[in-house]
């Protein structure tokens, strides 16, 4: 598995190598949701009112943006 946001992980997801982002996971009592920001790659968060419901949304903003940040750089 090759680390998200280190040098040259782009290639790794390119040629099919599973990539791992690392999430710090917290809870807001105020707004009463679990929240994940990823210390692997900037601007990458989610929310879920259960940690199901987190992990899930984890897993589509993850697929969201690997498939933009791999994909963008080379213009397909």
């Amino acid at each position: 598995m090759y680390p998200a946001g280190v040098i040259g992980w782009k290639l790794a997801a390119r040629i099919g190598l599973p990539i791992v982002v690392k999430f710090q996971i917290g809870y807001d009592p105020e707004a009463n949701v679990h929240i994940g920001r990823s210390v692997s790659l900037k601007g990458v968060h989610a929310e879920g009112e259960t940690l199901e419901e987190l992990f899930e949304n984890i897993k589509a903003a993850t697929s969201d943006i690997l498939d933009i940040g791999v994909v963008s750089e080379n213009g397909k």
